[in-house]
């Protein structure tokens, strides 16, 4: 073999080897960028149960977002009478309004039909004045309370004023304790000494008394009632979270990227949001979905008390208030008992799993 040859067969034995090389491996690969919420996007979907939180979470807000469509007291469509009504049940035209799905299967001719709830034909506020404290039967699933309201009507309604009052409550929460908790860890010295202080005062105060006492005083009604009651409790636990987050501050703020941006000429407020909170939000996160829980926990314990959700208004704690004078009527316990406990073992699940993704270390 000619030395010509030789040259080329040694060429080509090393350029097969590269041709084959698949792509993100070998010293010459391109390396493969991931963001942070990514990598943590990725630990978290490897946990199990984390994700059996996540489904139970997402059903629970499609049961709140499509609760109209799964139990009211009108049909979803309706031709009666020539005439077409879509979406009666959500918006109660006067025409209807003598009537509920009962009455109108009475009343329908037989050219005409109409599309029913898929879950229960009656209302929040639909009373079935044959069927008091009745237990679960075909009528009513999930039984009747003291004034004949149906309770799977009433269970599937709560899920609005629940999550309403876990969420908004929690993002005032956040809100608060972040602005107050990065001014804090960011300035240091007096800045923090005062904003601690405050802090101190916040978590002497029970926070049952005062949100009873505030709601006692303005006696709000209606919905007025659910947005005093999340302003409530998000104004009395941001502690914790504004304590989390300046610590975390105090461990940022050190660092050489927020040093660069400062020698840049950066101002405070533009390195404060742009650089020290991205990367101290995390573990808030984490203690969101924890409030979140802990916030539902609490509205169910103020409506068993008498000072929560008013009785017009379905919520799961308003239940629970009517099983205090009829223990006979278990239903009433067990199952808005049930619908808190799953909500808040989901969020707990849920909190696990941010957690466990964005510390490897705390993993359980």
């Amino acid at each position: 073999m000619s030395t010509s040859e030789s040259m080329m067969t040694e060429k080509k034995a090393v350029a097969e080897p590269a041709a084959k090389t698949p792509q993100g491996e070998g010293p010459l690969a391109k390396p493969v960028k991931r963001s942070y919420w990514r990598m943590v996007g990725r630990q978290f979907w490897r946990r199990r149960i984390s994700r059996v939180g996540l489904y139970v979470i997402a059903l629970i807000f499609l049961m709140a977002f499509s609760a109209d469509f799964l139990a009211s007291d009108k049909p979803v469509l309706l031709h009666m009478d020539g005439k077409t009504w879509v979406f009666p049940n959500l918006t109660d035209p006067s025409d209807l309004r003598r009537y509920d799905n009962n009455t109108l299967i009475d009343v329908m001719g037989p050219d005409d039909w109409a599309l029913m709830p898929l879950v229960s034909w009656w209302g929040v506020n639909n009373h079935d004045f044959t069927a008091i404290l009745e237990a679960p039967s075909r009528r009513h699933l999930l039984g009747t309370d003291p004034s004949g309201r149906d309770v799977m009507t009433r269970v599937i309604h709560g899920t609005r004023v629940s999550l309403a009052v876990g969420i908004l409550a929690v993002s005032i929460m956040v809100v608060v304790g972040v602005l107050l908790g990065s001014l804090a860890g960011f300035y240091g010295g007096k800045v923090d000494a005062v904003i601690m202080r405050i802090v101190e005062i916040f978590l002497c105060i029970p926070t049952m008394l005062l949100i009873v006492t505030v709601l006692a005083i303005l006696a709000p009604s209606g919905w007025w009632m659910v947005v005093a009651m999340m302003v409530c409790i998000g104004l009395t636990g941001w502690t914790n979270i504004a304590r989390l987050i300046r610590g975390e501050i105090f461990k940022v703020k050190a660092l050489e990227y927020v040093q660069a941006s400062r020698a840049l000429g950066g101002s405070d407020v533009r390195i404060i949001l742009r650089h020290v909170i991205p990367n101290s939000i995390s573990p808030v996160l984490v203690s969101a979905t924890f409030g979140i829980a802990s916030a539902i926990l609490l509205e169910g314990a103020l409506s068993f008390l008498g000072f929560g959700i008013p009785p017009d208004m379905a919520s799961w704690g308003g239940i629970l208030t009517a099983a205090r004078g009829n223990i006979s009527a278990w239903w009433l316990a067990i199952f808005p008992g049930f619908a808190i406990f799953v909500t808040v073992t989901a969020y707990n699940l849920l909190g696990e799993g941010l957690r466990d993704a964005i510390d490897p270390r705390l993993k359980t």
